[in-house]
């Protein structure tokens, strides 16, 4: 196979194939070839805003006492994290799944015990939520 064949069967168009790396970041900001242009940007832009109205002021946010301390103790104990205990002493449990707060347990154990850290997991799933969304309601509605 020629360098020409190549770059016929390949769908980039030839400063894409040459620019490697520098290409697939470009590919990620634009729209796949069955949606419009501005599909793709318009969707990074209201994900990015999401992101910041959420993330806006998180320091100041108030953490509710409970799964606070829930999850700071299953942050500190592997034992905690999966059975959901509440103290460290791993006596008690939470009285929901201990899958709802292991996101927000390995971002304290990640980065300590602050309340941007318990809401950082929070921020993350809106965003991921705000793209589901969009890929859900494309099938259905279009871009």
């Amino acid at each position: 196979m020629t360098a020409v064949d190549s770059l016929l069967l390949d769908d980039r168009t030839p400063s894409e194939s040459r620019g490697g790396a520098h290409a697939s970041r470009r590919r990620v900001w634009r729209s796949p070839p069955d949606q419009p242009r501005w599909a793709r940007p318009a969707l990074l832009a209201i994900a990015a805003a999401a992101g910041l109205m959420y993330a806006w002021k998180s320091n100041g946010a108030p953490l509710e006492p409970f799964y606070g301390a829930a999850a700071r103790s299953m942050s500190r104990s592997w034992h905690d994290f999966f059975f959901g205990a509440f103290d460290p002493a791993g006596t008690v449990t939470v009285d929901k799944l201990p899958g709802a707060l292991w996101l927000q347990a390995l971002s304290l154990r990640i980065f300590g015990f602050h309340i941007w850290a318990v809401v950082l997991p929070q921020i993350v799933e809106g965003v991921i939520a705000i793209l589901v969304l969009y890929r859900v309601l494309r099938r259905l509605a279009g871009p």
